[in-house]
């Protein structure tokens, strides 16, 4: 009987913004004035609650809401950091190719290595991994202990090598990154590394003397350069066309007989360079004058 009266009451509070005031219950006791000022407030309170929830799971996940949020905080204190100490890129050199000294300091040469030491301010998490990648987001690599690719100095110092060519791919280049990753996914902030370059491969050049003009270069991946310079200031060049893929290109002869200038496609405002195995020498006349007071024969 109980429970069919809450009901009742229920159903009469559902009506009770569209039917007129019962003059008997107007008269009633005050007993029954306060259950009905009672009911009113637990029926506006529903109200405003179904308003913000749509239903009682909302209301219970809305409790965890800011524990939820406290834990947001948390893990953005405990955010992994690491510090760069120093990077160093060194070239993979193949067999029966010129070098090429690249032009700036933070260039990395993708046929090379790349090692760099990062330090932590608390000790160095075994379970922390590396993430190096490109600028753009397109390529990315993990370095860790358990890959024999990041190793501990000591506790707070670790040394991370990596292999950009298989890492990447011959198609890599651009802006290099990287950022420490805790175990269970939380990233730390990116830390610029440098810039990936590609690099031809140059077998040979072939200059007849210094008065001539030009000379040839011979080797695969020329398309990779962007010009080709005399001097460092490229007064004399030759720009290599865009789809350009012989294995032999026109330069001009190196002012100073030696020096070959380079400006590669992936970083051409640093000036990368190439040395001659042997210097251009400047041409001699085959036929030297007599020295003025020089003795004749006489018979």
């Amino acid at each position: 009987m109980r429970r069919d009266r809450l009901q009742q009451l229920a159903r009469d509070l559902v009506r009770i913004s569209v039917e007129k005031p019962n003059p008997a219950q107007i008269l009633d006791s005050g007993k029954f004035f306060e259950q009905q000022s009672q009911a009113v407030l637990q029926a506006e309170v529903f109200a405003v609650t179904r308003s913000v929830l749509a239903d009682q799971g909302n209301f219970a996940n809305a409790g965890l809401g800011q524990p939820f949020g406290l834990g947001n905080d948390r893990l953005e204190a405990a955010r992994p950091e690491l510090e760069l100490l120093s990077f160093k890129a060194t070239a993979a050199q193949k067999d029966g190719t010129l070098p090429i000294s690249l032009g700036a300091k933070d260039d990395i040469l993708l046929e090379g290595k790349l090692t760099f030491v990062v330090q932590t301010k608390d000790a160095f998490p075994r379970t922390q991994t590396i993430e190096v990648a490109t600028a753009d987001g397109s390529l990315h690599t993990t370095l860790s202990l358990a890959t024999n690719n990041l190793v501990l100095q000591d506790e707070h110092t670790a040394v991370a090598t990596l292999d950009p060519m298989k890492a990447f791919g011959q198609s890599a280049f651009g802006k290099l990154q990287m950022r420490p990753v805790a175990a269970d996914g939380t990233p730390g902030n990116w830390t610029p590394l440098g810039i990936l370059v590609r690099a031809p491969q140059i077998t040979a050049i072939h200059c007849t003397s210094a008065d001539t003009p030009t000379c040839t270069v011979e080797g695969s991946n020329l398309f990779l350069v962007q010009s080709f310079g005399a001097t460092k200031d490229f007064a004399r060049l030759a720009d290599v066309p865009t789809g350009f893929a012989e294995n032999n290109f026109t330069v001009p002869t190196p002012a100073d007989g030696a020096t070959l200038y380079l400006k590669l496609r992936d970083d051409p405002s640093a000036v990368a360079t190439v040395t001659l195995l042997t210097p251009v020498q400047e041409s001699t006349s085959s036929a030297t004058p007599p020295t003025s007071g020089q003795p004749q024969d006489q018979n």
